[in-house]
């Protein structure tokens, strides 16, 4: 039976093959490839970007593959599967979720020196420092707009959320490997901002003409003041009513001004551990 030719269709058949034929091809075209290495960052950025929307919850569990993949399709048209990643990239979702959590543990905590740096520069061009009573009065204000300072942004921090989650899953006494990479990774960071905010303090006590009273160092001084920056924000992530700021005549003529608790409790802390170095200005 020989074949039957275009003209044997019958009419509604011919149609649909005329539509056929008239439909573009639609071209799939690959993405770049990439390397290992470019896949990790991508991955390990998505997830950092679904942490700082959703929360660690009890940690990254639910931080897997197919959820990070989905994220990346839908908002970087980027496709990924588990055979260009397993094995290639990370050993397993473990091994994934511990690289994120990691990076949290280096990035989240917001190291807020920088911002220090900028507000004591502001506040000393704009006043006089001439005498030790005007020093006193300048360095009264810049502990509390830097505390008031500190709390907002640690407020606002997404980051600072996931990094809390992670310094609790890392104090929970969890012995695995990761665990300890991860309190590895927190100890460091420790160290960085440590660093950065001994220099902080080394100049700003220079500035003020004051010293640390007999015994105190600079290390323990400022290892005091991160951790009650911190804790004061833990209790403000719990319930902020309970460390709401308060009023206080501190201003000029005695003018109400807003404290925070950082605030506070940083002051106190400078008022009970250091004094007035007269060698700084001895005029």
């Amino acid at each position: 039976m020989s074949a039957l030719s275009y003209q044997h269709f019958p009419w509604n058949l011919r149609k649909v093959v005329n539509m056929v034929n008239k439909t573009p091809v639609r071209k799939v075209t690959r993405g770049p490839r990439r390397s290992s290495e470019q896949i990790r960052t991508l991955l390990v950025e998505a997830g950092l970007r679904i942490v700082a929307e959703d929360g660690l919850a009890n940690g990254a569990e639910h931080l897997t593959f197919k959820r990070v993949f989905d994220y990346l399709e839908q908002h970087e048209q980027i496709r990924l599967t588990h055979a260009s990643v397993i094995r290639r990239v990370f050993e397993s979702q473990e091994d994934y979720q511990t690289a994120v959590l990691k990076v949290i543990a280096t990035r989240g905590a917001e190291d807020l020196t920088s911002e220090a740096r900028t507000i004591v520069h502001e506040i000393i061009l704009q006043s006089d420092l001439s005498t030790e009573e005007l020093r006193r009065k300048c360095l009264t204000e810049v502990v509390r707009v830097s505390g008031n300072t500190a709390s907002e942004v640690l407020r606002t921090s997404p980051m600072w959320r996931a990094w809390i989650g992670v310094w609790a899953l890392s104090a929970s006494g969890n012995q695995s490997t990761a665990a300890k990479e991860i309190k590895d990774a927190l100890s460091a960071t420790y160290d960085e901002i440590d660093r950065s905010a001994l220099e902080f303090y080394t100049q700003a006590m220079a500035i003020f003409g004051i010293r640390f009273k007999n015994g105190i160092s600079t290390h323990s001084f400022t290892v005091a003041a991160s951790s009650i920056i911190e804790g004061c924000s833990l209790r403000d992530l719990v319930d902020a009513s309970k460390v709401a700021p308060v009023e206080l005549p501190t201003g000029p003529k005695g003018e109400l001004q807003t404290w925070s608790l950082q605030s506070m409790a940083l002051m106190a802390l400078v008022d009970s551990l250091t004094e007035t170095d007269a060698e700084a200005f001895p005029n």
